[in-house]
């Protein structure tokens, strides 16, 4: 991919976030999201987390093998500032619902 393909897939990626002041600081992606809110984009054949394109984009690798936790608990989020790689036991154990995470493991 050129460099000047990569910074139009950029630059669409930016134009579905909304960084308008939100009391939580979170940035909102407002494209496509899942039943469970959580951001996708579609760029060169391939459909991904918008959280995930956001942290790489602006902080680097995740680490193989690590999930995104969303800090603020905001699905919509994208901003890396939100977010913090941790393992998925973390991920699950940090959640809202403790239950589903203790289901998970046993």
């Amino acid at each position: 991919m050129t460099m000047k393909v990569r910074r139009k897939y950029a630059r669409f990626f930016w134009d579905n976030v909304s960084k308008e002041p939100h009391a939580t600081g979170c940035w909102l992606w407002m494209g496509g999201r899942d039943k469970n809110g959580y951001g996708y984009y579609c760029s060169g054949g391939s459909v991904r987390c918008a959280h995930r394109v956001a942290y790489e984009q602006l902080v680097g690798t995740i680490p193989e093998g690590l999930h995104i936790d969303h800090l603020c608990r905001n699905p919509s989020c994208v901003n890396p500032e939100h977010m913090e790689p941790v393992t998925l036991l973390e991920n699950l154990q940090r959640g809202r619902d403790r239950a589903a995470a203790d289901k998970a493991f046993r």
